[in-house]
């Protein structure tokens, strides 16, 4: 397949999105998001316990949540488990992020949304 061949042209422009037009994907796969998504959704759940679950089964990754987060003013457990406040707290966060990823790509809001990820993780893009 040719390069052009997969550039697709969007029936909007995200502004300042992170993907520049080489890289977004055909609008079929985008679709494909769309369809699939309420079923990705159901798996949120599951899949963010499995994720503190795996973390806190060692003990490198689970100290890290003994540090508390600028983002979080509650309690702390010493020893944290999946039913620790800090981490009941952190759950809750990738939870909302995986479901905004679940969202409906079409609409500028997803856009805005990755735009503030990106930046809050690679802040010198956006300078």
């Amino acid at each position: 397949m040719s390069r052009p061949s997969i550039l697709t042209p969007y029936p909007w422009d995200p502004p300042n999105a992170i993907f520049s037009p080489a890289i977004r994907p055909p609008l079929g796969d985008i679709e494909a998001l769309r369809s699939g998504s309420k079923y990705i959704q159901a798996l949120i759940p599951a899949v963010v316990n499995i994720v503190y679950r795996k973390l806190l089964q060692y003990d490198i990754t689970a100290r890290a949540f003994q540090t508390r987060s600028t983002a979080f003013e509650g309690p702390m457990d010493a020893d944290p488990d999946e039913m620790s406040p800090q981490i009941l707290h952190r759950k809750l966060f990738l939870r909302a992020y995986l479901k905004k990823l679940c969202s409906d790509p079409t609409q500028m809001e997803f856009w805005e949304y990755l735009d503030k990820v990106g930046y809050a993780w690679f802040p010198s893009l956006f300078s």
